[in-house]
Parts: structure tokens; C-alpha cells; sequence
């Protein structure tokens, strides 16, 4: 009796690159993705950008509040290679604040040359420690 076994190549952004929540992937180096559900309503992700700097990437951008209310969020720059996997230990969660209507700039540099592509993903915050009840 012969066992076959079927591997299954799934690309390395298939965890975090849910299509429902992908808003933009028009840059050819950047995908932007709204990371909370009710967000998309309340902010829209604009003017991305990568450039080479030097033998690094940077990019960069611009998130705008759509509502009167003051909107404290949280981001996250992925940097990823040529072929889609990523490039050292991923990002960390940035807090940061808009006020009504207001827009801000985020900027990331590639930490290894390898860095060609960027996934920034903005979200409500996800901190776990804030809402937990003391012991």
C-alpha cells in the first residue's frame, strides 16, 4: 500500500493577510490593511510609499480620521523579502493618537537589506494588560 503526503506551500503573509481586511494593495511594494473590525468606517489609509535609502527600504503612511472623535490606535510595520516571507522578527505595536478629522504619518525602515516589501497593519488597541482585571 503506497502513503502519499501532499505538502501545502501557503504563502508566508496567508496568516496575517486576511482579504477582508486588506483595504489597499495598489502600491506594488506596500499592502495596508485595517486590522480591527469598525475601523474601516473611521479611518481611511492613504499615500503609501517605499523608497530605497541608502541599501534600505523605508516607507511610509499617511492614516486620517474620518470622524469628530479623538482616535487613539495602534500600528505595525512588516517588513517582508522579494518573495514574501518576513524579514527578522516583525514589527512592534505603535500607539499613537488622531484628533478629529486629523491625519498623521507613519514611517518604518527595512532592518536588512532584504527588506523589499512593506505590510502596515493599524488597528484599535490590542493591549491585553490595560483592560485585565488586577489580582
Amino acid at each position: 500500500m503506497a502513503i502519499f503526503f501532499v505538502l501545502m506551500v501557503v504563502p508566508a503573509y496567508a496568516g496575517t493577510m486576511e482579504e477582508h481586511r486588506t483595504i489597499d494593495t495598489t502600491h506594488p511594494r506596500a499592502r495596508l490593511i485595517i486590522g480591527s473590525d469598525g475601523l474601516a468606517d473611521n479611518i481611511k489609509l492613504i499615500k503609501a510609499r517605499v523608497a530605497p535609502i541608502g541599501r534600505f527600504m523605508r516607507g511610509q503612511i499617511s492614516v486620517q480620521n474620518l470622524t469628530d472623535l479623538r482616535l487613539v490606535l495602534e500600528a505595525k510595520f512588516d517588513w517582508v523579502d522579494d518573495e514574501g516571507f518576513l524579514v527578522g522578527d516583525g514589527g512592534i505595536w505603535e500607539r499613537f493618537t488622531l484628533g478629529p478629522r486629523g491625519m498623521k504619518a507613519l514611517k518604518s525602515l527595512g532592518k536588512s537589506r532584504n527588506a523589499a516589501k512593506v505590510q502596515v497593519t493599524v488597528r484599535y488597541p490590542g493591549d491585553t494588560l490595560i483592560n485585565s482585571p488586577q489580582d
